[in-house]
């Protein structure tokens, strides 16, 4: 993700956390922070599976391939590339 969109591995972990503390409604938006178009029931709970993987994250736990996987489908990025960012990620942080 970070590759793709050209930016550093520590860029691209503080812009997926920026976008879930927005989201949570935990801070106001900054410039480049995107913010949901909508904000249903659906949207709520597929966000907790995102929300999951972030604090694991950020925790230096490594999430499961499956939690890899929901995050991947719902936000329409490829699984392969989801789970080598968590990897490498959760390397980092050790």
């Amino acid at each position: 993700m970070a590759d793709e969109g050209r930016r550093s591995k520590g860029a691209q972990i503080r812009l997926l956390v920026d976008e879930a503390l927005v989201t949570r409604g935990l801070i106001e938006p900054r410039p480049g922070v995107k913010i949901p178009l909508r904000s249903s029931e659906a949207d709520r709970d597929n966000l907790k599976f995102i929300a999951v993987l972030v604090t694991k994250l950020i925790e230096g736990e490594t999430p499961t391939d499956d939690e890899i996987r929901v995050c991947a489908n719902l936000l329409d990025i490829n699984i392969e590339k989801l789970i080598n960012f968590c990897n490498l990620v959760t390397h980092l942080k050790k």
